[in-house]
């Protein structure tokens, strides 16, 4: 290297660099290895781990007890191969095919086609060993070919070659895997890589499907088929069960508004498109997006909670928490011949109102006066 430095073409490279020889120097693979094990990340792997992969020694005491294995130095193989310690793909395995495609013989074929095709310079009946290795090297080549065939030079050999290959390649892209579903196991995971793929499988786009089919199969368990995706809407970086654009509580009459609180219904927004709204009992206030809204959902729950309680002791038969549609309509007329829900005109401040065209906002008001004029707790 020293010749090398002191030669004129070096000179006038560093002159123009403003530079001078001496600072310059080698540093060996393995010392960079070493560097990038300890210093590439707040959570490398243990010095000791790296020592003993490196080849050097440790001192005669460390030596005799501290004795390498194969989790310390597996961890710190996936750090140099420069896998992401901080996420999930950390426990990636490199790529190879499945071992289903391995035992097809029509697939199995067509792979050792592709390897005399990519590495027409080994030859396998001779160097059968090596056939393992050539696997291996042939579904990396297939895993990155895109990224391989955007980054290489034109004139880059293994980039000729993939122009000759490319239909092969690409048909054996399918059998080409880096996770553990062929068999092989992924070794020196640490146990944040394990959380992190928990929760990476915890985030909302992930858990939507599964929160679909558990919807749909209620659905189904009460002869009421809905599809999910009518039940769940996103918007303000949560899953609601009402679209953001929906009006709010419609005003109806209380009995429509029984039915309603059980059933939901079909809300249309224009001839063309309509959304499911689920029943008003499953709402939450976070559903709505203003406060007025809120408000209206506590006036509903309150005075459902109410006639639900009466209900339950007129009907003890029914089944109040998965009523049927009959049973919706029963329990109803059981609180209009009981004289608790509102069936004629009844006078509120200084004007008259049908029960007909009563909402629920006015009749939890007329209730909540009466049983105050009874002395009794108002709605729940």
């Amino acid at each position: 290297m020293q010749d090398a430095f002191s030669s004129p073409s070096c000179s006038i490279l560093f002159s123009t660099l403003g530079r001078k020889p001496k600072e310059f120097g080698l540093h060996s693979l393995r010392k960079g290895a070493a560097m990038y094990a300890t210093c590439g990340s707040v959570g490398g792997s243990s010095l000791i781990s790296i020592l003993r992969r490196g080849g050097w020694s440790v001192g005669d005491t460390l030596g005799r007890y501290l004795r390498a294995d194969s989790a310390g130095d597996q961890f710190v193989g996936r750090c140099l191969a420069g896998l992401p310690i901080n996420k999930a793909t950390f426990a990636l395995l490199p790529p190879h095919f499945t071992t289903e495609s391995l035992c097809n013989q029509l697939i199995s074929t067509k792979i050792n086609t592709a390897i005399h095709m990519v590495f027409p310079f080994v030859d396998l009946a001779e160097y059968m060993n090596m056939r393992e290795i050539l696997l291996m090297r042939l579904a990396s080549l297939i895993f990155h070919r895109e990224w391989l065939q955007s980054t290489l030079p034109a004139n880059h050999p293994l980039r000729q070659k993939f122009v000759t290959t490319a239909p092969e390649l690409a048909e054996l892209a399918d059998y080409v895997v880096t996770t553990s579903e062929s068999g092989m196991t992924a070794t020196g995971i640490p146990p944040q890589t394990a959380i992190l793929k928990q929760l990476q499988e915890l985030r909302p786009e992930n858990l939507l499907d599964g929160v679909k089919r558990i919807l749909e199969e209620c659905a189904r368990r009460h002869d009421r088929p809905v599809k999910a995706e009518s039940l769940l809407h996103f918007w303000k970086g949560k899953y609601r069960l009402v679209p953001k654009k929906w009006p709010g509580l419609p005003t109806v009459s209380p009995a429509a508004d029984w039915q309603l609180w059980w059933e939901g219904y079909e809300h249309k927004f224009s001839e063309t498109e309509s959304v499911r709204i689920s029943a008003f009992r499953l709402l939450k206030a976070s559903d709505f997006a203003t406060r007025s809204g809120q408000y209206a959902l506590t006036e509903w729950r309150n005075l459902m909670t109410y006639y639900t309680n009466k209900v339950r002791i007129l009907e003890p038969a029914i089944d109040h928490r998965h009523p049927s549609l009959a049973d919706i309509q029963n329990m109803w007329k059981a609180l209009e011949k009981h004289g608790i829900a509102p069936k004629s005109a009844e006078k509120m401040t200084q004007r008259t109102i049908r029960a007909s065209n009563r909402t629920v906002l006015t009749t939890a008001k007329v209730i909540r006066k009466r049983r105050r004029a009874e002395n009794v707790s108002t709605l729940p």
